[in-house]
């Protein structure tokens, strides 16, 4: 467990290793664990975070934190239940990474490399040189206004830069702030420089 900013990060190892300083070691079950991970999903251990350069946790803030147990056999079954999904949402994001991974390498190969007007791979039946063309020939920029609070609103910071998601619930967002209308299909871009975000 990480006792220094961020302080509340929780891991498990399954070997042995040397622990360096800003991390705390913790013997207990995988129930212990699976507390600890909603402690900090619950913002717990920031809350218990001091220091006014670098937050941290004391000894005693952890030692003294309380948390609801069940009986041994219901924290197995938990523990069980909540490691599984661990292992499911691990699956998944190598899964995940690999295809980011295709993704990208395909990014590369079917589009013309600088200076060239033709790509490394080409679907079956296309074999024409690429035009270039200016982008505003080729999208409208919208200007629809609109200040409707059943609308969501989605900002810069929203936008997962490489992946073309959004990283929230945007609905949870609702304003009556005045904002350009997209619909569903458009595409969104972040106009704001690199430094910025």
């Amino acid at each position: 467990m990480s006792v220094r900013a961020p302080a509340g990060s929780v891991g498990k190892t399954a070997y042995d290793v040397v622990l360096g300083r800003g991390v705390a070691s913790l013997k207990g079950n995988e129930f212990i664990y699976q507390s600890l991970v909603k402690m900090d999903f619950d913002g717990y251990w920031k809350a218990e975070s001091t220091g006014s350069t670098f937050e941290s946790l004391s000894s005693d803030s952890i030692s003294t934190a309380e948390l609801y147990c069940p009986s041994e056999d219901e924290q197995h079954k938990i523990g069980i239940f909540l490691s599984r999904l661990d292992s499911l949402l691990t699956l998944h994001q190598r899964k995940y990474e690999k295809l980011l991974n295709i993704k990208k390498s395909m990014l590369e190969k079917m589009f013309p490399k600088e200076g060239e007007v033709v790509p490394e791979i080409r679907f079956k039946g296309f074999t024409g040189a690429w035009e270039q063309r200016k982008f505003g020939e080729m999208a409208n920029r919208r200007s629809e206004v609109s200040a409707s609070g059943n609308l969501p609103r989605v900002e810069y910071e929203d936008i997962v830069s490489g992946t073309g998601t959004l990283n929230k619930d945007v609905f949870e967002k609702q304003s009556q702030k005045q904002g350009i209308v997209f619909h569903s299909g458009d595409v969104l871009y972040g106009k704001l420089p690199v430094s910025v975000k």
